[in-house]
């Protein structure tokens, strides 16, 4: 009689905890962030590739840069690119290229919301000084795929002129 008595208080006191147990809403979870990291790595590595190339194909860059960027990003980076405002990649900040620096890539999660997520990109960049390069992105889900909407420059105006601490 005793144990029924403790189900009886026990069942109402989990089921009261579970109701309010929920996580919040702008909670990321763990496999969207690690689809998010993918997404990210896997571009930065196809385009340091196709970069990499003595003579790189433009048609491909444009691909890469349609599947994982959005119209508004493509958009202001050639229009800067254009006018001469923009004289450097700023997915890399850096004029130059080399597949040693996918190796080195990471990628974290800075911060997330319902609308975007902040990632932040490093590589160490192959000289003498073993440069740690990092590029912040904000990134947005278009019709459930996740693209790179901004791009943030450490110590340096980024595309869109907007300062970014360093981290």
């Amino acid at each position: 009689m005793m144990n029924n008595n403790m189900i009886v208080c026990f069942v109402p006191i989990v089921g009261f905890l579970l109701m309010f147990s929920s996580y919040p809403e702008d909670f990321q979870d763990e496999s969207s962030g690690t689809e998010l990291k993918k997404t990210i790595l896997t571009f930065y590595k196809e385009y340091i590739n196709e970069q990499s190339i003595n003579i790189p194909a433009q048609n491909k860059i444009d691909s890469l840069l349609r599947k994982y960027c959005t119209s508004k990003c493509i958009c202001k980076i050639e229009t800067l690119t254009l006018s001469g405002k923009l004289d450097y990649d700023p997915f890399l900040n850096a004029q130059d290229y080399s597949k040693e620096t996918i190796n080195t890539l990471k990628v974290s999660i800075i911060s997330t919301n319902k609308e975007w997520d902040l990632c932040l990109v490093e590589y160490t960049w192959p000289s003498q000084v073993k440069k740690i390069i990092k590029v912040s992105l904000k990134v947005i889900k278009e019709k459930g795929i996740y693209k790179i909407d901004e791009v943030f420059l450490e110590g340096k105006l980024s595309y869109n002129a907007i300062l970014i601490p360093k981290l």
